[in-house]
């Protein structure tokens, strides 16, 4: 009977780390997807802006690096709640 407990909380820990990730993954892509909105609503504004590819890319790339450190926060948080967490989210 321990061992059937063992192995439920153990799956439950499991679907949680999963459950973590994606919610992780979602707020990364939602903030990229929110900055590539912004930079398509620019091309509208701006004609000049519409023929920089370069600059869009070099906007979208700035702030990778942002959405990185949050991700990063986030996992600290979960890390110092006590519960586990995987930390292979690609963004």
């Amino acid at each position: 009977m321990e061992e059937l407990d063992r192995l439920q909380s153990e799956k439950l820990e499991e679907e949680d780390k999963e459950d973590e990730t994606s919610l992780n993954k979602a707020d990364s892509t939602f903030t990229l997807s929110s900055i590539e909105t912004l930079i398509d609503e620019l091309s509208e504004i701006d004609g000049d802006f519409n023929r920089s590819a370069n600059v869009k890319r070099s906007i979208t790339a700035a702030v990778r690096p942002y959405a990185i450190i949050l991700q990063e926060e986030a996992i600290i948080k979960v890390n110092e709640t006590g519960r586990l967490f995987r930390k292979n989210v690609r963004i």
